[in-house]
Protein backbone atom coordinates (compact mmCIF):
# COMPACT_ATOMS: atom_id res chain seq x y z
CA UNK A 1 0.00 0.00 0.00
CA UNK A 2 1.10 3.81 -0.88
CA UNK A 3 1.72 6.39 1.50
CA UNK A 4 -0.49 9.18 1.13
CA UNK A 5 1.52 12.13 -0.20
CA UNK A 6 2.85 14.40 1.86
CA UNK A 7 1.95 18.10 1.63
CA UNK A 8 4.78 20.76 1.25
CA UNK A 9 4.32 24.76 1.35
CA UNK A 10 6.30 26.46 -0.93
CA UNK A 11 7.00 29.63 0.68
CA UNK A 12 8.68 32.01 -1.74
CA UNK A 13 10.51 35.00 -1.74
CA UNK A 14 10.87 35.37 -5.91
CA UNK A 15 8.17 33.93 -8.31
CA UNK A 16 6.88 35.43 -11.56
CA UNK A 17 5.24 38.40 -11.12
CA UNK A 18 3.08 40.92 -12.77
CA UNK A 19 6.02 43.57 -11.92
CA UNK A 20 9.06 40.87 -12.81
CA UNK A 21 7.84 38.54 -15.06
CA UNK A 22 10.47 36.23 -14.95
CA UNK A 23 11.84 36.64 -11.44
CA UNK A 24 12.53 33.21 -9.70
CA UNK A 25 11.02 31.35 -12.81
CA UNK A 26 13.83 28.24 -11.56
CA UNK A 27 11.86 28.33 -8.67
CA UNK A 28 8.46 27.34 -10.63
CA UNK A 29 10.36 24.78 -12.25
CA UNK A 30 11.83 23.28 -9.25
CA UNK A 31 8.17 23.23 -7.67
CA UNK A 32 6.66 21.61 -10.70
CA UNK A 33 9.15 18.77 -10.51
CA UNK A 34 8.82 18.30 -6.67
CA UNK A 35 5.18 18.00 -7.24
CA UNK A 36 5.77 15.19 -9.30
CA UNK A 37 6.06 12.87 -5.92
CA UNK A 38 4.40 15.06 -2.93
CA UNK A 39 1.70 18.03 -3.23
CA UNK A 40 2.84 21.49 -3.45
CA UNK A 41 0.99 24.65 -2.82
CA UNK A 42 3.25 27.48 -3.65
CA UNK A 43 2.63 31.55 -1.76
CA UNK A 44 4.41 34.64 -2.92
CA UNK A 45 3.51 37.88 -2.00
CA UNK A 46 5.15 40.97 -2.74
CA UNK A 47 4.10 44.88 -3.45
CA UNK A 48 3.07 46.68 -6.21
CA UNK A 49 3.15 49.72 -8.13
CA UNK A 50 -0.60 48.97 -9.72
CA UNK A 51 -3.42 50.48 -8.38
CA UNK A 52 -3.93 47.94 -5.53
CA UNK A 53 -6.27 49.66 -2.69
CA UNK A 54 -5.24 47.15 0.11
CA UNK A 55 -4.18 43.60 -0.82
CA UNK A 56 -5.33 41.53 -4.47
CA UNK A 57 -4.97 37.74 -4.22
CA UNK A 58 -4.70 35.69 -7.68
CA UNK A 59 -5.01 31.75 -7.53
CA UNK A 60 -3.80 29.74 -10.88
CA UNK A 61 -2.55 26.15 -11.35
CA UNK A 62 0.45 25.82 -13.06
CA UNK A 63 1.50 22.15 -14.13
CA UNK A 64 -0.44 21.17 -11.38
CA UNK A 65 1.42 23.10 -8.76
CA UNK A 66 -1.42 25.63 -6.67
CA UNK A 67 0.03 28.62 -6.54
CA UNK A 68 -1.66 31.64 -4.35
CA UNK A 69 0.08 35.33 -5.36
CA UNK A 70 -1.00 38.24 -3.41
CA UNK A 71 0.01 41.49 -4.44
CA UNK A 72 -0.36 44.38 -1.47
CA UNK A 73 0.03 48.55 -1.40
CA UNK A 74 3.61 49.54 -0.37
CA UNK A 75 3.70 52.09 2.11
CA UNK A 76 6.11 55.03 1.48
CA UNK A 77 6.24 56.58 4.99
CA UNK A 78 9.92 58.07 5.73
CA UNK A 79 11.53 55.87 8.58
CA UNK A 80 8.49 53.78 8.75
CA UNK A 81 7.80 52.25 5.74
CA UNK A 82 10.16 49.14 5.90
CA UNK A 83 8.51 47.76 9.34
CA UNK A 84 4.81 49.09 7.48
CA UNK A 85 5.62 46.89 4.25
CA UNK A 86 7.03 43.87 6.57
CA UNK A 87 3.86 43.97 8.47
CA UNK A 88 1.86 43.75 5.24
CA UNK A 89 3.92 41.81 3.82
CA UNK A 90 3.21 38.52 6.47
CA UNK A 91 -1.06 39.46 6.31
CA UNK A 92 -0.43 39.11 2.86
CA UNK A 93 1.45 35.30 3.23
CA UNK A 94 -1.45 34.60 5.81
CA UNK A 95 -3.98 35.45 3.04
CA UNK A 96 -2.47 33.34 0.77
CA UNK A 97 -1.51 30.30 3.44
CA UNK A 98 -5.38 30.48 4.13
CA UNK A 99 -6.52 29.34 0.41
CA UNK A 100 -4.20 25.97 1.09
CA UNK A 101 -6.71 23.90 3.49
CA UNK A 102 -4.52 21.35 4.81
CA UNK A 103 -2.36 20.39 6.77
CA UNK A 104 1.31 20.76 6.04
CA UNK A 105 4.06 18.02 6.35
CA UNK A 106 6.87 20.62 5.82
CA UNK A 107 7.59 24.42 4.18
CA UNK A 108 10.63 24.94 1.89
CA UNK A 109 11.44 28.44 1.83
CA UNK A 110 12.84 29.16 -1.28
CA UNK A 111 15.57 32.81 -0.47
CA UNK A 112 15.28 33.13 3.23
CA UNK A 113 14.20 36.55 3.04
CA UNK A 114 11.60 37.72 3.28
CA UNK A 115 9.42 34.37 2.95
CA UNK A 116 11.30 32.83 5.98
CA UNK A 117 9.30 35.58 7.77
CA UNK A 118 6.73 33.58 7.51
CA UNK A 119 7.85 30.40 7.99
CA UNK A 120 9.04 31.88 11.52
CA UNK A 121 5.27 32.94 12.32
CA UNK A 122 4.15 28.96 11.51
CA UNK A 123 6.72 27.68 13.46
CA UNK A 124 5.47 29.68 16.29
CA UNK A 125 1.74 29.38 15.65
CA UNK A 126 1.66 25.50 14.25
CA UNK A 127 4.51 23.91 14.68
CA UNK A 128 5.33 23.36 10.92
CA UNK A 129 8.78 22.95 10.39
CA UNK A 130 10.68 24.66 7.28
CA UNK A 131 13.75 24.29 5.70
CA UNK A 132 15.48 26.60 3.33
CA UNK A 133 17.04 27.16 0.35
CA UNK A 134 18.88 29.52 -0.44
CA UNK A 135 19.69 31.42 -4.59
CA UNK A 136 20.66 34.89 -3.34
CA UNK A 137 23.73 36.57 -4.47
CA UNK A 138 23.72 39.07 -1.46
CA UNK A 139 25.46 37.50 0.59
CA UNK A 140 28.76 37.13 -1.49
CA UNK A 141 31.48 39.20 -0.88
CA UNK A 142 31.65 40.03 -4.69
CA UNK A 143 28.18 41.84 -4.21
CA UNK A 144 28.59 43.66 -0.65
CA UNK A 145 24.54 43.72 -0.50
CA UNK A 146 24.09 41.75 2.89
CA UNK A 147 27.04 43.50 4.57
CA UNK A 148 25.52 47.09 3.93
CA UNK A 149 22.22 45.88 5.01
CA UNK A 150 20.80 47.83 8.46
CA UNK A 151 20.96 45.84 11.77
CA UNK A 152 17.57 45.08 11.89
CA UNK A 153 17.22 43.33 8.32
CA UNK A 154 20.42 41.34 9.67
CA UNK A 155 19.06 39.93 13.08
CA UNK A 156 15.83 39.22 10.59
CA UNK A 157 18.41 37.03 8.44
CA UNK A 158 19.69 35.52 11.64
CA UNK A 159 16.31 34.41 12.60
CA UNK A 160 15.18 32.83 9.94
CA UNK A 161 18.49 30.73 9.79
CA UNK A 162 18.92 29.87 12.58
CA UNK A 163 15.33 28.15 12.88
CA UNK A 164 15.68 26.04 10.04
CA UNK A 165 15.25 22.55 9.97
CA UNK A 166 17.69 22.43 7.13
CA UNK A 167 19.62 24.50 4.84
CA UNK A 168 19.70 23.77 1.26
CA UNK A 169 22.23 26.33 -0.90
CA UNK A 170 22.38 26.07 -4.60
CA UNK A 171 26.18 26.06 -4.07
CA UNK A 172 29.23 25.45 -2.10
CA UNK A 173 30.58 29.04 -2.55
CA UNK A 174 27.09 30.08 -1.31
CA UNK A 175 26.82 27.96 1.21
CA UNK A 176 30.33 29.28 2.38
CA UNK A 177 29.37 32.88 2.22
CA UNK A 178 26.35 32.13 4.80
CA UNK A 179 28.54 30.86 7.10
CA UNK A 180 31.21 34.09 6.46
CA UNK A 181 28.49 36.41 7.86
CA UNK A 182 28.10 33.37 10.63
CA UNK A 183 24.06 32.54 9.31
CA UNK A 184 24.69 29.21 9.39
CA UNK A 185 26.99 26.17 10.62
CA UNK A 186 26.22 23.68 8.32
CA UNK A 187 24.82 23.66 4.51
CA UNK A 188 23.79 21.13 2.10
CA UNK A 189 24.19 21.94 -1.70
CA UNK A 190 20.62 21.30 -3.68
CA UNK A 191 21.24 22.43 -7.54
CA UNK A 192 18.57 23.81 -9.24
CA UNK A 193 16.38 21.39 -11.17
CA UNK A 194 16.94 21.10 -14.97
CA UNK A 195 15.03 19.77 -17.49
CA UNK A 196 17.41 16.60 -18.76
CA UNK A 197 14.91 15.50 -21.17
CA UNK A 198 14.65 18.71 -22.94
CA UNK A 199 18.42 20.01 -22.27
CA UNK A 200 19.49 17.02 -24.28
CA UNK A 201 22.07 16.91 -27.23
CA UNK A 202 20.94 17.67 -30.20
CA UNK A 203 21.95 16.74 -33.84
CA UNK A 204 20.73 20.46 -35.64
CA UNK A 205 23.75 22.41 -35.53
CA UNK A 206 24.37 25.66 -37.15
CA UNK A 207 26.37 25.46 -40.42
CA UNK A 208 29.01 27.87 -39.45
CA UNK A 209 30.29 27.46 -35.85
CA UNK A 210 28.01 29.65 -33.58
CA UNK A 211 29.07 30.81 -29.96
CA UNK A 212 25.92 31.24 -27.55
CA UNK A 213 25.15 33.44 -24.69
CA UNK A 214 22.22 33.28 -22.45
CA UNK A 215 21.68 35.92 -19.98
CA UNK A 216 19.96 39.52 -18.24
CA UNK A 217 22.91 41.18 -20.15
CA UNK A 218 23.46 43.01 -16.34
CA UNK A 219 27.01 44.88 -17.04
CA UNK A 220 27.57 44.09 -12.81
CA UNK A 221 27.01 40.77 -12.90
CA UNK A 222 27.50 39.44 -16.54
CA UNK A 223 30.54 41.45 -17.95
CA UNK A 224 28.79 41.28 -21.33
CA UNK A 225 31.16 43.89 -22.58
CA UNK A 226 33.96 41.61 -21.67
CA UNK A 227 32.10 39.16 -24.27
CA UNK A 228 31.17 41.60 -26.93
CA UNK A 229 35.18 42.79 -26.68
CA UNK A 230 36.58 39.13 -26.83
CA UNK A 231 34.18 38.80 -29.82
CA UNK A 232 35.21 41.85 -31.65
CA UNK A 233 38.49 40.72 -31.62
CA UNK A 234 37.82 37.69 -33.10
CA UNK A 235 36.01 39.06 -36.22
CA UNK A 236 39.24 41.67 -36.67
CA UNK A 237 41.28 38.55 -36.76
CA UNK A 238 39.60 37.48 -39.48
CA UNK A 239 37.77 34.40 -37.86
CA UNK A 240 34.20 32.94 -39.28
CA UNK A 241 31.64 32.47 -36.70
CA UNK A 242 28.20 33.41 -35.71
CA UNK A 243 26.65 34.59 -32.19
CA UNK A 244 23.05 33.37 -31.03
CA UNK A 245 22.06 35.52 -28.06
CA UNK A 246 18.95 35.12 -25.89
CA UNK A 247 18.18 37.93 -23.38
CA UNK A 248 16.12 39.18 -21.13
CA UNK A 249 16.22 42.58 -21.14
CA UNK A 250 15.23 45.60 -23.50
CA UNK A 251 16.03 44.38 -27.00
CA UNK A 252 16.56 47.48 -29.00
CA UNK A 253 19.22 48.61 -26.39
CA UNK A 254 20.91 45.31 -27.05
CA UNK A 255 21.17 45.85 -30.78
CA UNK A 256 22.15 48.96 -30.62
CA UNK A 257 25.02 47.98 -28.44
CA UNK A 258 25.96 44.81 -30.66
CA UNK A 259 25.79 47.37 -33.47
CA UNK A 260 28.40 49.45 -31.71
CA UNK A 261 30.66 46.82 -31.23
CA UNK A 262 30.14 45.30 -35.16
CA UNK A 263 28.36 42.24 -34.55
CA UNK A 264 24.66 43.51 -35.22
CA UNK A 265 25.97 41.35 -38.40
CA UNK A 266 26.60 38.09 -37.19
CA UNK A 267 24.16 38.29 -34.32
CA UNK A 268 21.05 36.23 -34.08
CA UNK A 269 19.03 38.01 -31.37
CA UNK A 270 16.18 37.07 -29.34
CA UNK A 271 14.32 37.89 -26.51
CA UNK A 272 12.55 36.76 -23.31
CA UNK A 273 11.90 33.12 -25.15
CA UNK A 274 9.91 30.00 -23.57
CA UNK A 275 12.21 27.46 -22.31
CA UNK A 276 11.93 25.06 -25.12
CA UNK A 277 13.05 28.04 -27.78
CA UNK A 278 16.11 28.61 -25.02
CA UNK A 279 16.57 24.50 -25.65
CA UNK A 280 16.82 25.11 -29.15
CA UNK A 281 19.05 27.85 -29.51
CA UNK A 282 21.39 26.27 -27.22
CA UNK A 283 21.33 23.36 -28.75
CA UNK A 284 21.96 24.27 -32.41
CA UNK A 285 25.25 26.20 -31.26
CA UNK A 286 28.46 25.10 -30.81
CA UNK A 287 29.60 26.71 -27.78
CA UNK A 288 28.55 28.85 -24.85
CA UNK A 289 30.15 31.70 -23.54
CA UNK A 290 29.38 32.80 -19.73
CA UNK A 291 31.79 35.10 -18.42
CA UNK A 292 30.26 36.39 -14.74
CA UNK A 293 31.49 38.17 -12.23
CA UNK A 294 30.37 36.28 -10.24
CA UNK A 295 27.65 33.50 -10.20
CA UNK A 296 25.77 31.50 -7.01
CA UNK A 297 24.78 28.51 -9.24
CA UNK A 298 24.56 29.28 -13.72
CA UNK A 299 21.62 27.86 -14.80
CA UNK A 300 23.07 28.64 -18.42
CA UNK A 301 25.89 26.66 -17.81
CA UNK A 302 23.88 23.44 -16.52
CA UNK A 303 21.50 24.04 -19.39
CA UNK A 304 24.31 24.11 -22.12
CA UNK A 305 26.10 20.81 -20.17
CA UNK A 306 23.19 19.19 -20.36
CA UNK A 307 22.60 20.03 -23.99
CA UNK A 308 25.93 18.74 -24.68
CA UNK A 309 27.83 21.41 -25.87
CA UNK A 310 31.28 23.05 -24.54
CA UNK A 311 31.50 25.82 -22.77
CA UNK A 312 33.98 28.80 -22.10
CA UNK A 313 33.08 30.43 -18.85
CA UNK A 314 34.88 32.30 -15.63
CA UNK A 315 35.63 30.92 -12.62
CA UNK A 316 33.38 33.30 -10.36
CA UNK A 317 31.39 30.57 -8.23
CA UNK A 318 28.58 27.83 -8.83
CA UNK A 319 28.79 25.91 -11.04
CA UNK A 320 31.30 27.71 -12.99
CA UNK A 321 34.24 26.32 -10.34
CA UNK A 322 34.34 23.06 -11.87
CA UNK A 323 37.33 23.10 -13.44
CA UNK A 324 36.92 20.03 -15.91
CA UNK A 325 38.04 19.34 -19.72
CA UNK A 326 35.36 17.29 -20.37
CA UNK A 327 33.32 20.42 -20.44
CA UNK A 328 34.95 23.10 -21.58
CA UNK A 329 37.46 26.15 -20.99
CA UNK A 330 37.97 27.51 -17.65
CA UNK A 331 39.08 30.82 -17.30
CA UNK A 332 39.81 33.85 -15.01
CA UNK A 333 36.69 36.36 -14.50
CA UNK A 334 37.42 39.79 -16.37
CA UNK A 335 40.37 38.50 -17.95
CA UNK A 336 39.55 39.30 -21.57
CA UNK A 337 42.45 38.73 -23.31
CA UNK A 338 42.09 35.02 -21.68
CA UNK A 339 38.96 34.72 -22.98
CA UNK A 340 39.43 35.55 -26.54
CA UNK A 341 42.32 33.31 -26.89
CA UNK A 342 39.74 30.24 -25.31
CA UNK A 343 37.23 31.14 -27.60
CA UNK A 344 39.60 31.00 -30.61
CA UNK A 345 40.82 27.26 -29.20
CA UNK A 346 37.46 26.36 -29.46
CA UNK A 347 36.71 27.41 -32.74
CA UNK A 348 39.68 25.25 -33.93
CA UNK A 349 39.03 22.48 -31.48
CA UNK A 350 35.27 22.53 -30.57
CA UNK A 351 34.61 19.35 -32.95
CA UNK A 352 36.88 17.30 -30.90
CA UNK A 353 34.21 17.49 -27.34
CA UNK A 354 32.10 14.70 -27.25
CA UNK A 355 28.21 15.62 -26.75
CA UNK A 356 27.31 12.31 -24.82
CA UNK A 357 30.08 12.73 -22.68
CA UNK A 358 29.67 16.25 -21.92
CA UNK A 359 25.45 15.11 -21.13
CA UNK A 360 26.72 12.30 -19.11
CA UNK A 361 29.24 14.21 -16.87
CA UNK A 362 26.38 17.31 -16.24
CA UNK A 363 23.94 14.63 -15.46
CA UNK A 364 25.77 12.75 -12.75
CA UNK A 365 25.70 16.02 -10.71
CA UNK A 366 22.60 17.80 -12.34
CA UNK A 367 20.28 14.62 -12.21
CA UNK A 368 16.79 15.29 -10.94
CA UNK A 369 16.92 12.05 -9.28
CA UNK A 370 19.58 13.69 -6.35
CA UNK A 371 16.82 16.66 -5.68
CA UNK A 372 13.70 13.86 -5.16
CA UNK A 373 16.67 11.69 -3.08
CA UNK A 374 17.65 14.64 -1.05
CA UNK A 375 14.42 15.94 -0.73
CA UNK A 376 12.98 12.47 0.28
CA UNK A 377 15.19 12.05 3.28
CA UNK A 378 13.41 15.34 5.22
CA UNK A 379 10.40 13.65 4.75
CA UNK A 380 11.05 10.40 6.37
Amino acid sequence: MKSPRKHILFLCSWFPNREKALEGNFILKHATYIQTFVNVHLCFARSSKDNVEKFELEEEIIEGVRVTKVYYKSSTLPVLKTFINLQRYVKAMKMAYAKGGVAYDLAHVNVAFPAGLFALHLKRKHNLPYIITEHWSGYLSATKIFEKSSSFIKKIHQRIFKEAQHIFTVSNTLGEALKQHQLINDFEVLPNYIDVNLFSPSAQKASIFTFVHVSTVDEMTKNFNGILTALRGLKEQGFDFNFNLVVEADEKEVAEKLRKFGLDELTNLYSYLPSKEVARVIGESHCLIQFSNFETFSIVLAEAWLSGIPCVYSKCGGLTDLADTVLGIQVNKKDVNQLQSALRQMISEGDTYSPNDIHERAKSFLSPALIREKYERLLV
